[in-house]
């Protein structure tokens, strides 16, 4: 897979009591969310393991209960460069109109 959101490192010198848990919201790049998912990175490890528990996915953001200390980060589990990764995104204070005629009100580059 591919990294499609910033990488996030929660260390314990953050003062983070883990015996609750606590959210983290990584803000991802896709459009779709449907080939997405949250990885987490212990520290002196190589390897990712996949959180499933209490991860929620929308259109712009990636929330989750996390318990450890690591890194996170947001992964395309597509093998190929997924077309749908946005590598920005405008929010139009108003509905506009393209060239077409079509009214829009985000804008994907």
């Amino acid at each position: 897979g591919h990294i499609v959101s910033a990488l996030l490192e929660v260390s314990p010198s953050m003062n983070i009591g883990l015996f609750k848990g606590f959210d983290i919201t990584l803000p991802h790049r896709a459009v779709g969310t449907k080939h997405l998912a949250l990885f987490y990175w212990a520290e002196n490890r190589t390897g990712a393991d996949r959180v499933t528990i209490d991860v929620t996915f929308t259109a712009d953001y990636c929330t989750a209960k996390v318990e450890r200390f690591g890194f996170f980060a947001v992964v395309s589990t597509l093998a190929t460069i997924p077309s749908f990764v946005v590598y920005g995104k405008l929010d139009l204070a108003s509905t506009q109109r393209d060239v077409t005629g079509k009214q829009i009100k985000i804008v994907y580059m």
